[in-house]
Order: C-alpha cells, then structure tokens, then sequence
C-alpha cells in the first residue's frame, strides 16, 4: 500500500505500509509515514499503528517537520507566534544584544554553537513535543519583537509545562508580553491539554512580577539563590 493524502494544494505526505516503499519516498526526498498496525518494525521516523492519526494537522507537521518549514503555532490581535528557523539567528542576536536583554535571563551562546543548538533543539524538542520556546512577530509590520513559549522540564509532572517569555526593548510598555502569554496559557490547557502552566520570575523583575499577577497566577516558592520564585497559573 502507497498512498498519498494531501492539506489543500501544497501539502502531500504518502503512507507506506512496506519498507520498500518507504525507501522509496525517501530515496525521492518526498515525506513519509510508515503504517505499521502489527509492529512488523517498519524503519521511517514517522510511524502510524491506525489511520485514526491522520489528521490535516499531523499531515502539516509531518510535512512541515521533513522540509524544515516551521510551524505556526497561534495568532493574536496584534502578534504572531511561530517555531523558529536557523535563518532567524541573525535576528535573534540582534534582540539580544542590548543588554538589557539578559538582565535577567541567560544569553545565547556564541553563533556557531548557538547554531548547532538550535539545530537540535528543531530536532529533539520541536520534533518529540511538538512544542517548545517559539519566536513572537508583530502580524502588522512582521518584526520580531520576542520570544516565547511552553517547554516540559523533568522537575516537573507530565501533566505541566514551563513557560518562559521575552519582549524586546524598543516593545516594552506595548502589552506585548501580556498578550502572548496569555494566549500560549490557553493554548497549552485548550490545544495541548496540560492542567498547569508554570514560571520561574526573578523577584527583582517588577515588570514579571506584575505579569504573573495579572495574568492570575500565585506564587508558589522561592528558589534558593537565584532569588526566582516559581509561579502557577490557577486554571
């Protein structure tokens, strides 16, 4: 069996259920799924044991993931929220080299190990959670004006995701960061379907501090001595 399913005009992704035909789909750089119901140990990073999976949005990601197009993950009034891509490392650094920026979280690393970090990071995070730290840009004018997003971390149950956020100087005071996080919260309980949204703020971040009050969340503890209190959304 080779078939071919399709997302509107430009997006085909073929299911295979021999590994002669996925070598073939892959010997032709074109995406595909493995259909493997009874665990005969097909070989294809993506693998289905049911045709209840294939959906237009695993087909897009499945799609996307192979060509290395990023996802867009959601939209606001006044902002865009997508999967970052190696040709927005330039960019980034850019956001980040006024110092204000790593005031109070950690700063990149340099370019090329930066570079092979993203790398991985599209790979193992992205590709395994299917969500991760993404790139924020203003819908109207297309800049990029932060980051942000949910990531799960092992101190933490499955059931709960970190969040972290970042806005760029020259955006400040545009309620930006209010804005994003409250709709990546609604994204992680709605369409990932987490109970709580967690996030470490260093208390001598006002600006966080008044975040994390508005957006309803309660402070849980302090951490040591690093002087980050750890917040939870009260969903």
């Amino acid at each position: 069996m080779k078939r071919e399913y399709g997302v509107g005009d430009d997006i085909k992704v073929y299911v295979c259920d021999t590994q002669e035909d996925i070598d073939d789909c892959i010997a032709a750089n074109v995406p595909v799924i493995g259909y493997d119901p009874e665990d005969r140990g097909l070989s294809c990073s993506e693998i289905l044991l049911d045709f209840a999976g294939i959906e237009d949005d695993y087909l897009t990601r499945v799609h996307h993931r192979f060509y290395g197009i990023p996802m867009e993950i959601l939209t606001t009034e006044r902002l865009r929220v997508r999967e970052l891509e190696l040709r927005d490392l330039p960019e980034l650094f850019m956001m980040y080299d006024d110092p204000e920026m790593t005031r109070f979280v950690e700063p990149l690393f340099a370019y090329e190990e930066e570079l092979e970090y993203e790398k991985n990071y599209i790979q193992y995070v992205y590709g395994l959670y299917g969500y991760g730290m993404w790139l924020v840009f203003e819908r109207e004018s297309g800049a990029l004006v932060g980051r942000a997003g949910v990531e799960s971390k092992e101190e933490w149950p499955e059931d709960t995701v970190e969040m972290g956020y970042l806005i760029a100087k020259p955006y400040w005071g545009r309620g930006y960061a209010t804005e994003v996080c409250g709709a990546i919260m609604r994204y992680a309980h709605e369409t990932l379907g987490k109970k709580r949204v967690v996030c470490r703020v260093d208390s001598r971040n006002r600006a966080s501090v008044g975040l994390m009050q508005k957006l309803g969340f309660k402070k849980l503890q302090l951490n040591g001595e690093k002087q980050e209190d750890v917040w939870s959304d009260a969903y």
